[in-house]
């Protein structure tokens, strides 16, 4: 067994996850690439069934939708085995996919962190929707019956616990290593960002979306993540869209923040 298993291929990565969990040892970790950007996004809902046994559908965070959608099919793949994966970080960098996950020996799989996320295209909210809820997923403004995508993985893209020591050793890389300081910070400034939303729900809302919906210029997304703060809400900045914020805050109370 290997403590460290590098899958960067072209394409998905589906037919190489078992052999991947195979192969790789208690506590050693599954590096996983995907070059796809239509199967996890929704634009090929029949790859995504053979591929991960989940439909993907279109929706303004289908890119973070697609890391989920890799993550859950290698849980549920450990879970098969009595083992459990947990996710160290996930990135999208524009056009790859890469998940890096730590294999442990105890199932980690359950109904809360794998389950499915809906979409309201008529008011631009999301949810999570559990698997005993399918049949009453509605959105809870208007009714409407909610586009739905999954099952994935719900719960952390990122080890929340390990980031801070990752941003101190990109810091001290940086320090030691003048000629590549720049490289360094802004891969300091990408770990501090993916620090700030590793406990934020799993999906995005686009700023220009905001906008859109609440017929304002595009809104600037550190007032708007003070403001949700300032009410009460949890809001950052996500390396997946730079221009979007993560929130728990819905769609109508995001516009109502930015038209403040």
């Amino acid at each position: 067994f290997y403590d460290f298993v590098d899958v960067d291929c072209f394409g998905s990565p589906a037919p190489f996850l078992s052999a991947s969990l195979g192969a790789c040892a208690i506590d050693g970790y599954i590096y996983l690439t995907s070059t796809d950007g239509r199967t996890g996004t929704g634009r090929a809902p029949q790859n995504c069934l053979g591929d991960f046994g989940a439909i993907a559908r279109v929706h303004p965070c289908a890119h973070e939708q697609s890391l989920r959608l890799i993550i859950g099919a290698v849980q549920q793949l450990a879970a098969a085995r009595s083992f459990g994966v947990e996710p160290v970080f996930s990135l999208f960098t524009g056009q790859t996919y890469r998940v890096l996950l730590r294999l442990v020996s105890s199932i980690r799989l359950n109904d809360q962190n794998y389950g499915f996320l809906g979409y309201c295209h008529e008011c631009g909210t999301y949810q999570t929707v559990e698997w005993r809820n399918l049949g009453r997923a509605t959105c809870p403004h208007d009714r409407r019956a909610l586009v739905v995508s999954g099952a994935m993985w719900l719960g952390q893209l990122h080890d929340s616990k390990l980031l801070p020591r990752f941003v101190e050793l990109s810091d001290s890389f940086g320090v030691v290593q003048s000629a590549n300081r720049s490289n360094w910070s802004s891969r300091s400034k990408l770990l501090r960002i993916m620090q700030a939303e590793a406990e934020m729900p799993p999906y995005f809302y686009p700023l220009g979306e905001i906008g859109r919906r609440g017929k304002l210029d595009l809104p600037k997304s550190d007032k708007l993540i003070q403001t949700l703060k300032d009410w009460g809400f949890r809001a950052s900045v996500t390396h997946l869209d730079r221009q979007a914020i993560k929130t728990n805050a819905d769609m109508k109370t995001c516009v109502e923040a930015a038209r403040s």
